[in-house]
């Protein structure tokens, strides 16, 4: 007991001067936090080295830190986001993700660890880059609303990959299937509770706010946090989905604003304590020893965050000039929580990696490069006079999304026809994932039953597949001859299924 206390009395003394040091080098509390931790953890000078306070601390430290994101989060703010924002964040997590992957293979490691590496950093931090915006008075660049988008689905991407290696760890799973398998399964019964409690939770809280007064409502939201927190940790699911499912139950309350104020004073406390406890964990000698790995992974983020994963990316779907794309690449490049999250986990999977040190050392480099050259990142652009072809697709894609944003027949139908193909491929993947276990079943009758029924549905799925894509592909094509306004009509036509004696203008074209 005496050592538990000194260990935590230890990370609140030190805790305190990492910030402190942050601050008078106008850097993020983050990079004092990982630093300062780092010189007092079990490899540098052994100040604390008692594991299990460190894992508690980490572990409290971030169903916190998911409890504030749900809370800040609503299925409404999903919505505003729009399009841009999910293609483009579906482009940088993909690009980051195989360019690393591959980068870790290439350096002879398994599939295992090129994995977690990918996954790792493609997250970027979006403590660190809205602390250090705030600083230098760049937060309402118009660069930020498309950004913001990014970084609030990255979040949502980063907690569903902790909560599939969750899963496939607490399984004991040997393979992917049985991982995926586990995790749709657990995340049904975990929405089906977050929908049920959904109902019930506001009127509950407000009884009980009346009872006790306003006091309470910190515990409120606290047990709702270690409730749902509790339940996905029973799930064999990640603990922190549960804490941003609570969050999100209490981000539709009408007093939210009042939960959110009471709980982040503790957010404070705990986050200091999840950055410092993350430095322990850096292992001084794993520096050296994978020097290598750390500079090409140095290299690689910045080149490719540049040029590809965000810059080319925001340039041709937010329609960002040179400048805007230069800063939006420099402004993303800090990996942060949910990277460390995912190299945490890797640990338990006994992957040939230090995932934790290498991590937080590219987190102490990033975010000392956005710190440096956030405000000279006009600089760093190569102007030319010539209209590139990027910029003609850059205007034609970004007029397509104003296009979509606006209430008309095709837009709405085009909208439709995605979320009707985004279900069929959902329900597709879940039934060929039945196949394996249908696999195991003994009796022969039963199992050839099931995979001729299974047979029947998937080729009905198909069918309907395909009929959305054709319809979605009229829509869009549609949309397009709107853009031109008339004047590709004829052009329209011809890729148009026609149906006898009837071309385009007979399908009313706004």
């Amino acid at each position: 007991m005496n050592d538990q206390l000194l260990t935590i009395s230890l990370l609140l003394f030190f805790a305190i001067l990492g910030s402190i040091l942050a601050s008078k080098f106008k850097q993020p509390a983050v990079l004092g936090l990982l630093i300062i931790g780092m010189i007092i953890g079990p490899s540098a000078f052994n100040i604390v080295h008692n594991i299990e306070i460190i894992d508690l601390m980490i572990e409290f430290g971030s169903i916190l830190f998911l409890f504030v994101l749900g809370m800040e989060f609503s299925l409404t703010q999903l919505k505003k986001i729009g399009g841009k924002a999910l293609i483009a964040s579906i482009f940088k997590v993909g690009i980051m993700f195989f360019v690393i992957f591959v980068m870790v293979i290439a350096f002879g490691f398994d599939f295992a660890t090129a994995a977690f590496a990918g996954v790792a950093f493609s997250f970027s931090s979006t403590t660190i880059i809205t602390n250090i915006l705030k600083q230098k008075s760049l937060i309402n660049r118009n660069e930020m609303p498309l950004l913001i988008g990014i970084l609030v689905l990255e979040d949502i991407f980063g907690v569903i990959a902790l909560t599939f290696f969750a899963a496939s760890k607490n399984t004991g799973a040997a393979s992917i299937i049985r991982g995926v398998e586990h995790l749709f399964i657990g995340l049904a019964i975990l929405i089906a509770t977050y929908v049920l409690v959904s109902i019930y939770a506001e009127k509950i809280s407000k009884w009980l706010i009346k009872q006790s007064g306003d006091e309470i409502i910190t515990l409120i939201g606290l047990g709702i946090c270690a409730g749902f927190s509790y339940f996905a940790y029973l799930l064999s699911l990640s603990p922190s989905a549960g804490a941003f499912l609570a969050g999100s139950i209490v981000s539709t309350f009408k007093a939210s604003k009042q939960f959110e104020l009471s709980v982040k004073p503790y957010l404070a406390l705990f986050a200091s304590f999840f950055f410092i406890s993350m430095g322990t964990l850096i292992n001084v000698n794993a520096i050296l020893k994978y020097y290598l790995i750390i500079i090409g992974l140095v290299i690689i983020i910045i080149i490719i965050s540049l040029q590809v994963a965000v810059g080319f990316v925001t340039r041709i779907i937010g329609n960002y000039s040179k400048e805007s794309a230069m800063f939006s690449s420099i402004v993303m490049l800090p990996p942060g929580v949910f990277s460390m999250l995912v190299a945490k986990e890797s640990a338990a999977y006994g992957i040939s990696l230090d995932l934790i040190t290498i991590v937080s050392v590219i987190i102490l480099i990033m975010t000392i490069t956005l710190s440096l050259f956030v405000t000279k990142s006009n600089k760093y652009v190569w102007h030319s006079e010539k209209i590139s072809f990027i910029n003609i697709l850059a205007s034609k894609i970004s007029t397509f999304f104003a296009e979509m944003e606006m209430d008309h027949p095709y837009t709405k139908k085009l909208k439709k026809q995605l979320f009707k193909i985004a279900g069929i491929c959902l329900s597709i993947v879940i039934i060929a994932f039945s196949i394996y276990e249908i696999s195991n079943i003994n009796l022969k009758i039963v199992k050839y039953l099931l995979f001729t029924l299974i047979f029947f549905i998937m080729i009905s799925l198909i069918y309907l597949l395909v009929q959305a894509i054709k319809n979605a592909n009229i829509y869009t094509i549609k949309i397009f001859s709107n853009l031109q306004g008339g004047s590709k009509l004829s052009r329209t036509n011809d890729l148009l299924p026609r149906p006898k004696g009837r071309g385009i203008s007979g399908c009313g074209v706004m």
